[in-house]
């Protein structure tokens, strides 16, 4: 391997990994989000559907897959941020089997 092949392929490693890394950090956060509810199906008996939203994220960066806590959070923050954005105040997540996608619906359950 010559000189040259060698740092270009570290360099392709190395933007690569820094990719991955900055992956984790691609999702805005919504103002009021923080106040959003992540529940279960059962505990929204008495609440209000407002609306419900899909989302997904990167669950590969290049050939590198993100962890699943990262997809996972990634796709809650999602969540929250779509029931600030249409006036609820809980998400529940729909099952589903596919990395990176996720729907949620969501809820009023607090009285104004």
């Amino acid at each position: 391997m010559s000189l040259v092949s060698f740092f270009r392929n570290l360099l392709v490693a190395g933007t690569v990994l820094s990719l991955a890394g900055c992956a984790d950090d691609l999702v805005k956060i919504s103002p009021g989000s923080e106040k959003i509810v992540v529940a279960r199906p059962d505990n929204v008996t008495f609440c209000k559907q407002v609306g419900s939203a899909q989302v997904s994220v990167l669950a590969k960066v290049g050939l590198f897959s993100r962890s699943t806590e990262a997809i996972d959070a990634d796709l809650k923050q999602l969540g929250r941020n779509a029931a600030v954005s249409q006036g609820g105040d809980t998400i529940v997540a729909e099952p589903t089997t596919v990395i990176g996608q996720r729907t949620w619906l969501i809820y009023q359950c607090r009285h104004p």
